[in-house]
């Protein structure tokens, strides 16, 4: 990402050397006023907007990390609620399949969420452990609190998953990236126009705005997909949920 960044300033620095040599300062600087109101108005609408935008991704990014830990919570839960079985093979399948989901969510839903798709392997894990506690055999009257038990658990996990996922899927809208990028554009343009006298100075001005930009919309779309690039989601918790039933095994 650095490297873009220096090469899009690297560029724009570029670029204002050969509109200097086209406007010379001593034209532009006549309508410095006018450029200066028009980069106003505009920051201050785009500004705005960034805001905006910059709130939405940051807060879905915290709901899916929060989203991770409450799952994994409700699967610990459900974990433990299924040892109270009186069935030893009915327990043993549904921890087994509790494993095994959590071990399937680590290893492949990420890719998977990075790309906007749902990750199969996951899904049918978690598939195999509803249907394990829906043929639960009920011997006892111990066994059918047990299993109200279990449902009410499975209910939680299924709900905290669908959440997450909803969450995990939702992406800037396109229309809006390129609202996003006209106002960039037009920022930058404008600065191409102000009339600085200096032409070191010129430069480094409208390079450093075009770094700056450029670095932000990076951030954005990188927070945007938490799942690729450097700004991550941690599946930690599953991990050290699975560790921890590992442990209770």
């Amino acid at each position: 990402m650095y490297l873009r960044i220096m090469t899009a300033m690297i560029v724009t620095a570029i670029l204002k050397v050969w509109f200097g040599e086209i406007y010379p300062v001593d034209l532009l600087k006549e309508e410095i006023h006018g450029v200066a109101s028009y980069l106003e108005v505009l920051g201050a609408l785009y500004g705005i907007i960034l805001a905006f935008i910059i709130f939405v991704v940051w807060d879905q990014f915290n709901k899916v990390q929060t989203g991770i830990y409450l799952e994994g919570n409700a699967i610990e839960d459900l974990y433990h609620t299924a040892s109270f079985v009186s069935d030893s093979v009915a327990v043993h399948q549904m921890k087994f399949l509790i494993r095994e989901y959590l071990e399937t969510t680590i290893a492949d839903e990420k890719s998977f969420l990075a790309r906007g798709e749902s990750c199969l392997a996951a899904t049918n894990a978690f598939l195999k452990i509803s249907d394990s506690v829906r043929a639960v055999e009920i011997k006892t009257q111990k066994d059918q609190v047990v299993f109200t038990g279990l449902l009410d658990a499975l209910v939680r996990v299924n709900n905290l998953r669908d959440a997450r996922l909803g969450i995990s899927s939702a992406r800037i809208p396109i229309t809006l990236w390129y609202l996003i990028y006209f106002y960039s554009v037009a920022i930058i343009a404008g600065f191409f126009f102000l009339g600085i006298k200096i032409s070191f100075l010129s430069v480094t001005v409208t390079s450093v705005i075009a770094g700056a930009i450029f670095f932000l919309l990076n951030v954005i779309a990188d927070i945007d997909n938490p799942f690729d690039g450097t700004w991550n989601i941690s599946y930690e918790p599953f991990s050290l949920a699975l560790v921890r039933l590992k442990t209770q095994r």
